[in-house]
């Protein structure tokens, strides 16, 4: 987890919102000035050990979770898996007792993701999307792009399914990636349905 200075500061900021306390007064407690916490706050000025330490106590949580916003009890999840702690308190609320029917269908469906992740792919097309971090994956066969100077790119593709050649802006690479999602999510829909069905008549 991240313990950058503005993330710090942001948890202050957060911690003190929470706890409806002005920047005046924090600062009184601490026996420092408001620019001081104004500083902290907006991640201009570094917090030392000492000051960490008070704000942890006048703040009635521990170092870990003023530093790196991890709370003691998530701190194991947090260090094997990689999940922030809003994500994991997030996922321990629809795991209670009193979860209703669509919390059940989320962490049903949160599973399947991630049991189907190697043949479907789904999550990491998220994160590619999401992330801009590559070129996205797209079910067609990219035949050539054409560029003119000064005019708009295209690129030319056929249809894996029909064999239909069409072409499409360079700009429309986005939806056309949300479309290839679509159809994996529907591949995965189906897959499914049908394994309702197959065990329907066992």
């Amino acid at each position: 987890m991240s313990c950058s200075i503005s993330e710090i500061g942001t948890r202050i900021a957060a911690l003190r919102g929470e706890r409806e306390v002005s920047q005046d007064d924090l600062a009184k407690a601490l026996n420092v000035s408001r620019e001081v916490v104004a500083k902290w706050e907006n991640g201009s000025r570094d917090l030392k050990t000492q000051y960490s330490v008070a704000l942890a106590d006048y703040f009635g949580v521990t170092c870990d979770e003023l530093l790196r916003g991890i709370k003691p009890e998530n701190i194991k999840i947090n260090k094997e898996l990689g999940l922030s702690n809003d994500s994991i308190e997030a996922l321990k609320a629809l795991n209670t007792e009193s979860r209703n029917l669509l919390d059940e269908r989320v962490v049903s469906t949160i599973n399947l993701l991630i049991e189907n992740e190697d043949e479907y792919n789904v999550i990491r097309k998220i994160a590619l999307y999401l992330t801009k971090l590559s070129q996205p994956i797209h079910a067609i066969d990219i035949l050539r792009t054409s560029s003119l100077e000064g005019q708009e790119v295209h690129i030319e593709a056929t249809d894996e399914v029909t064999g239909l050649l069409f072409k499409f802006s360079y700009e429309n690479l986005s939806n056309t990636f949300l479309i290839e999602l679509q159809a994996q999510l529907l591949k995965l829909k189906e897959s499914i349905e049908g394994k309702a069905v197959n065990d329907g008549k066992h």
